[in-house]
């Protein structure tokens, strides 16, 4: 339990959905917009009164639908806006309507709502009105009142949930986990007991199959957290539960899988899934798995092992597994990669073989990655060009501006993370010509501008100028911008230009003045006409 514990946390307020592939797609809850659908369904079902069921049901659909990770900021909205509301219509609601309501079990949206009144004793009567509905979706409505600063309101909530917390309403519990979550971090009281409660009940055997279908809920922590009640339940083999976890489409419980199964060593099932984990897409998942496998085995299979990681294509991947190398003693790692790039045939070994090169070997090694700069593979060219740019001194720029005008974006993306620490020895004239030239691919000229802007203030002005007037809406954006902060920085410097930098920066404002934003045109026309004036000394 106490590991579950520590995972848990707040989140912000999120809503997930599940694409065709099972994978979560997640996007930010509007609290005001759920708040204002609750208090129109409370408002219809105290203008047509208890007897209308349509209104009631209407009302307990909205509110089941609502994410119970946005609970907590949608009861903040209600309250603290409270007057705001109020004005946009918020119902006169008091003891007698909720007395109206009670003991209707449609009328159970009516008590969801009013439990987040700003009237203490409105709040104490909807939570006794929750608590005499057998409907589970009643749960996480009750679970947020536990966090009440009235004593009467949330003493009634732990009465309720006592009762209330039977295998029927398992999968209300599971869903509603995000708030028992918000419990941990919250310190108007302490909760600990009731999360524990509410764990301890989740674990029972009556709640296995409820948890069962939790780690296939769209909510990734919902998830991660039944594959832990499963996992200290007792009720499946953790071989089992780690297995289904470690094909989880989401990164974060596969990482969670990885670690248990670490933790798991020296388990026959536990190595079996650490070399399953090592194929992993996600490379945290990767390097845990590393970590945990690779000292458990022999001298001679820790070598095979660790070999195969230098090869991964991930930086940090191939770091870690150089230090476990290391640590089993001296290695000569730039004659593996050569050995190795010689060798190897398959585009993903080529590229391991290649960038591990560049981070170990030396000028030399350039001829023996030259073959792979017009390879078929984009990506072993790519992880060629950036092998060389590691090899090689700074000073060589030409290959790299080569690089950069090529139609695989890919490729021109690799070239300007090449010459970016070689910029000192890049002119910003040829820079300059790449961004006009209307010829070259955009992505060229987007690289190109992105390496003009790390130019000297005055070097860069023309070129961040004329980029505006650039008919690719994405480059003359990102040069409007450009411009402002070159406006918003200009008293930083005190940097002087040169007759012939003042004369580029009026020719090019003069293009395309109209392009700049009001204030950028106001500025940049009044620096260029002052210091283009001729000098009264």
């Amino acid at each position: 339990m106490v590991a579950l514990v520590e995972y848990l946390h707040e989140r912000s307020p999120q809503a997930a959905s599940t694409t065709a592939d099972g994978t979560s797609v997640w996007c930010v809850v509007k609290p005001r917009e759920y708040a204002a659908d609750l208090l129109g369904g409370l408002r219809a079902c105290l203008a047509k009164g208890p007897s209308a069921f349509g209104p009631m049901e209407n009302l307990g659909n909205v509110a089941e639908r609502v994410p119970a990770s946005a609970l907590s900021a949608i009861d903040t909205v209600l309250r603290e806006s409270f007057a705001e509301y109020q004005r946009d219509g918020w119902p006169d609601l008091g003891l007698l309507e909720i007395a109206n309501f009670m003991g209707i079990p449609q009328a159970w949206g009516v008590m969801a709502v009013a439990a987040s009144h700003r009237n203490g004793y409105v709040r104490e009567a909807a939570v006794r009105g929750l608590a005499a509905s057998s409907d589970g979706r009643v749960v996480p409505y009750l679970l947020l009142r536990l966090n009440d600063w009235v004593e009467q309101v949330h003493v009634a909530t732990r009465a309720a949930l006592e009762v209330l917390l039977q295998p029927a309403v398992a999968p209300d519990v599971i869903s509603a986990l995000p708030i028992v979550w918000s419990l941990t971090r919250q310190r108007r009281a302490d909760h600990g007991e009731i999360v524990s409660r509410v764990l301890a009940f989740l674990r029972s055997p009556e709640c296995a199959p409820a948890v069962r279908a939790g780690c296939g809920a769209p909510d990734r922590d919902v998830r991660r957290a039944c594959f832990e009640l499963e996992l200290t339940g007792g009720q499946r083999q953790a071989a089992d539960v780690l297995s289904e976890a470690l094909a989880d489409p989401e990164p974060a419980v596969r990482l969670w899988a990885a670690r248990q199964v670490a933790q798991a060593f020296p388990a026959i099932w536990a190595e079996l899934l650490a070399r399953r984990a090592l194929a992993d897409r996600s490379v945290q998942v990767r390097r845990v798995a590393l970590v945990a496998l690779a000292p458990t085995l022999s001298d001679d299979q820790a070598t095979t092992l660790l070999e195969a990681a230098l090869l991964d294509t991930n930086t940090s991947a191939r770091w870690q597994a150089r230090a476990l190398v290391l640590q089993r003693g001296p290695f000569d790692l730039a004659a593996f990669y050569r050995r190795v790039l010689s060798a190897a045939s398959q585009p993903a070994m080529v590229r391991g073989a290649l960038l591990g090169l560049g981070e170990s070997g030396t000028a030399d090694d350039v001829a023996l990655l030259m073959p792979s700069l017009s390879a078929d593979s984009l990506g072993v060219r790519c992880a060629a060009l950036r092998a060389r740019a590691d090899l090689e001194p700074l000073s060589s720029i030409e290959p790299y501006l080569v690089a950069l005008k090529l139609p695989e974006a890919s490729v021109s993306r690799e070239a300007r993370r090449a010459l970016e620490p070689r910029l000192a020895h890049v002119g910003v004239a040829s820079l300059h010509e790449f961004v006009v030239d209307q010829a070259l691919p955009p992505h060229t000229r987007r690289n190109a501008l992105s390496l003009a802007k790390g130019k000297s203030k005055w070097e860069r002005l023309p070129v961040l100028l004329d980029a505006c007037g650039d008919p690719d809406e994405t480059i003359a954006n990102m040069a409007l911008l450009l411009v402002d902060g070159w406006c918003t920085g200009y008293n930083r410097s005190f940097l002087q230009p040169t007759h012939a930098q003042v004369e580029a920066a009026s020719a090019s404002f003069a293009r395309i003045s109209r392009r700049l934003s009001a204030h950028a045109r106001t500025e940049v026309g009044h620096i260029v006409s002052v210091l283009g004036r001729p000098s009264t000394t």
